[in-house]
């Protein structure tokens, strides 16, 4: 096995336990999320009725307002309101933090082909992802990581990303989103879940 393999292997480890992790806690929030919303949406369009009251010395818009002021009382609707949005602002931290992690994974990969290989071109192949190479996804796919925030990829990412969009659909497309990063994506395209197949996939680049 590769000494760059052997000695990045820890790091490597706990980066996908931690992607795993992070993931498992962002499918909680975004279970606990959509029962919250859907409970919320429901009692603020029972609170709020079909219409806006305006006229305040309508009898009928009294009394509906004091029928709101109650129903809000009960329910508590700011403060559910508060934690459904609060719920969706975490699901955009997980979010980025997965990202984040998987974009390091696929820094130690690109880098491993760096180390040994001195640049892409010597490289292995690897297998085949689509029409394109391993090697080819995993060096780019960590340049769209490392340089989404510029929204301003180099032609080689666009390329690359291009052929995955045209292989395996929209999530690919660059375009929709060009500041997002798409190395949760990769890694799941890939299939390294768990190390045993990341590991495999960098044997056959590093050797």
């Amino acid at each position: 096995m590769n000494q760059y393999i052997v000695d990045t292997e820890h790091a490597a480890k706990g980066l996908i336990n931690a992607i795993f992790e992070e993931e498992k806690k962002l499918l909680e929030i975004e279970e606990k999320y959509a029962k919250l919303s859907a409970i919320y949406n429901i009692l603020k369009m029972q609170y709020l009725g079909s219409d806006d009251p305006t006229d305040i010395d309508d009898p009928e818009v009294i009394e509906k307002l004091a029928l709101m002021s109650t129903f809000s009382s009960v329910h508590n609707l700011p403060s559910l309101g508060q934690e459904v949005t609060a719920l969706k602002r975490s699901l955009a931290n997980k979010a980025l933090s997965i990202d984040a992690l998987s974009g390091a994974l696929l820094q130690i990969a690109k880098q491993g082909i760096s180390t040994v290989y001195g640049g892409l071109s010597s490289c292995n192949e690897g297998r085949a992802i689509g029409l394109q190479s391993l090697k080819t996804v995993v060096w780019e796919a960590r340049n769209q990581a490392n340089h989404c925030e510029e929204g301003n990829p180099k032609r080689n990412v666009k390329e690359c990303f291009e052929k995955l969009k045209t292989d395996f659909g929209t999530k690919f497309d660059i375009t929709i989103e060009p500041t997002k990063s798409k190395a949760k994506s990769i890694l799941d395209l890939l299939e390294w879940k768990n190390y045993e197949n990341y590991l495999r996939d960098l044997e056959s680049l590093l050797g």
